[in-house]
């Protein structure tokens, strides 16, 4: 009897997929996917393929990620991960509670199946990677080549200033994912990695991107430490303002400046001066 495979999908206005396999109207296996980020796919000459399946094989994107639901009574959760690193795909799958641990492997499959001994060491169960990452799935795929097929990036120099801060946002977030998916292979997975900014330039533009929320008290005590060193070094606002315009990296002068206004009436309220004219 063949199989029959069921996709309840209405992606992309839902993120959420499940996926049946079925004999004799008899469910064989079923995988519930959430799909995060549906990818790019690269022109033919770069793309990689899944080996061929069932007589089919699948194109892989790249910057891909979704969240995984596989099993019936006990459920468990995985966020699979794919980007290319030189012209070809890494497979990344991060698990545990809060998706803590993380394994990755230049096969699909390969990387599913260390999930599953890492879990469960004495299990026989062998995973198909392409099942494991939603490979498979039509409606993604459909997706997918349509936002390629009207995807024409623009250089970054006429593209709009709301458009350059969502790319960057975008970009960042991505860096991130790819940075910690593979940090344990060169960490322990019991060290504390925490990316906590990102520095990088197109063309003319450099960007940084902190990540995180910002510590106001700490953020605080960076610009008044600023502030007197400025006074004590006697280094003017225009001067401040031309270093800042090289070194995106440190406050931007109206931050400063708004620091030492304050300072300044800090110090009026509490150190009263009165002025007496001799002449009267």
């Amino acid at each position: 009897m063949n199989l029959e495979i069921e996709e309840d999908s209405s992606y992309p206005s839902s993120p959420i997929i499940v996926y049946k396999e079925k004999r004799n109207n008899v469910i064989q296996r079923s995988f519930y996917y959430e799909i995060i980020e549906e990818g790019v796919y690269f022109n033919a000459s770069r793309s990689a393929y899944t080996s061929i399946s069932k007589g089919r094989k699948y194109k892989i994107s790249n910057q891909y990620s979704v969240k995984t639901t596989i099993g019936r009574n006990q459920k468990k959760t995985i966020y699979c991960f794919i980007n290319y690193e030189n012209n070809k795909p890494i497979f990344h799958i991060s698990y545990g509670k809060n998706f803590e641990y993380k394994l990755s492997s230049t096969s699909s499959s390969s990387v599913a199946n260390m999930w599953e001994k890492a879990i469960s060491p004495n299990s026989k169960t062998k995973w198909s990677g392409t099942l494991i990452f939603g490979l498979q799935l039509e409606s993604v795929k459909k997706a997918c080549k349509a936002k390629n097929k009207n995807r024409e990036l623009k250089s970054i120099e006429n593209c709009s200033d709301s458009t350059i801060i969502k790319q960057a946002k975008k970009f960042g977030s991505q860096a991130r994912e790819l940075l910690e998916s593979t940090s344990q292979n060169y960490y322990s997975k019991d060290d504390d990695i925490r990316i906590k900014a990102i520095d990088y330039s197109i063309n003319n533009y450099d960007f940084h991107i902190d990540f995180g929320k910002e510590d106001l008290i700490k953020t605080k005590q960076h610009q008044l430490a600023i502030v007197q060193a400025l006074d004590k070094a006697k280094v003017s606002r225009d001067s401040y303002r031309q270093i800042a315009a090289v070194n995106p990296t440190i406050p931007r002068e109206g931050a400063i400046s708004s620091e030492s206004i304050l300072l300044n009436k800090q110090m009026e309220a509490n150190i009263k001066i009165m002025q007496v004219n001799l002449d009267c």
